[in-house]
């Protein structure tokens, strides 16, 4: 079923997935937020704090309140691609909410490895093209943390892994302080327990920093909260706001920027992180736990793997096993045999070589 209106009879907003109170507090946001069709650059303009970012959804009461938009629910059949076609033109325009990310595979309708696969590689892709290079991310980082102390994490080919570990665990430890990971706690009461509205596409002015942008609302104190998801490593460190996504692409390029070979892992049981090369070994490192080469750790959490992959500018490699304890209940999991998932692997690298060429 999809919900749908028309917000101040301007262009009409859909809900998948969503029930229909908070889709109607979606719209209670936008509706308080302007006429334009992309509201969220407006209030952004509107709601920045001292340091520059969007924050809180809190405008002031409205002496001219509008009318309140009318919800009308229709059932779809997915299946169809004229309807898929409608909706993710919708998704594209910033016009479409999800509270389920699944809707997105749906929307696709392409193969589920295939299409992650290439996600991936775009988006690792796109790290290598950042606006914010090495020298750049070097000179933050020293004036951010100080420059002995950048100094001591310094890649240095003499160091072992442990000697690496002791080097790099009190940078890991301060950026872990200073970027904590964000749930989803109220930006004006700091209630911990906010309503998750969905996720929208940032529009087309956004799409250069921001990949989407989650909406909360805090039912204790009724403000609403847009967490914008960066893709711009700037924006990222800006905000000081983020997760797992944020924060191992910041690190991908932060770990090059210290002198390391960097590679991107990517756990399909939803979380990141980066690895990087000491003594021709690859070591874990995760930013949100400040951890360094733990890779039982989330195994320890309970976490049930299904594909771990690592990408860099030279390959896509099968990382489960350096992560899993046990592989028959992986594979067990999986919904490709192992020579199936081979092929899917070998179609990444031939695109990677492909761009390389």
């Amino acid at each position: 079923m999809v919900l749908e209106a028309s917000v101040d009879g301007g262009p009409t907003f859909s809900g998948i997935g969503v029930d229909k109170r908070d889709f109607d507090l979606y719209l209670a946001m936008r509706h308080r937020g302007g006429d334009s069709p992309l509201p969220w650059v407006q209030e952004t303009e509107a709601l920045d704090d001292d340091d520059g970012m969007p924050r809180v959804v809190s405008p002031p009461p409205n002496p001219n309140p509008r009318v309140a938009p009318v919800v009308t629910e229709r059932f779809v059949d997915l299946s169809v691609s004229s309807v898929r076609d409608e909706l993710r033109t919708a998704w594209e325009a910033g016009r479409l909410l999800m509270k389920n990310k699944s809707y997105r595979s749906t929307l696709d309708n392409s193969p589920s490895m295939e299409r992650d696969l290439a996600g991936y590689l775009k988006r690792r892709r796109q790290l290598d093209e950042e606006d914010l290079n090495a020298a750049a991310l070097l000179q933050w980082i020293r004036e951010s943390y100080g420059e002995e102390e950048t100094d001591k994490c310094m890649f240095d080919a003499s160091r072992d892994t442990n000697e690496t570990k002791e080097a790099m665990l009190p940078v890991l430890h301060w950026f872990r302080k200073q970027y904590p990971y964000y749930h989803q706690k109220c930006l004006s009461c700091g209630h911990d327990d906010t309503t998750s509205l969905g996720t929208v596409r940032a529009g087309e002015e956004g799409l250069a920093t921001t990949r989407s942008i989650e909406n909360f609302h805090c039912p204790v104190c009724n403000h609403y909260t847009r967490f914008p998801r960066f893709s711009s490593l700037e924006r990222i460190i800006e905000s000081g706001r983020g997760r797992c996504g944020e924060y191992s692409c910041l690190w991908y390029a932060l770990g090059q920027a210290l002198g390391y070979v960097t590679r991107w892992v990517v756990d399909w049981e939803d979380h990141v992180w980066i690895e990087v090369k000491v003594q021709g070994q690859w070591c874990h490192i995760d930013p949100c736990e400040a951890a360094f080469e733990d890779k039982l750790m989330y195994s320890g959490w309970g976490k049930k793997h299904t594909y771990v992959v690592a990408f860099s500018r030279e390959g896509v490699e099968d990382v489960t096993s350096d992560y899993c304890e046990d592989m028959e209940a992986c594979r067990d999991r999986r919904d490709l045999t192992d020579r199936q998932f081979e092929a899917e692997l070998d179609k990444a690298r031939a695109a990677l070589t492909s761009e390389l060429a």
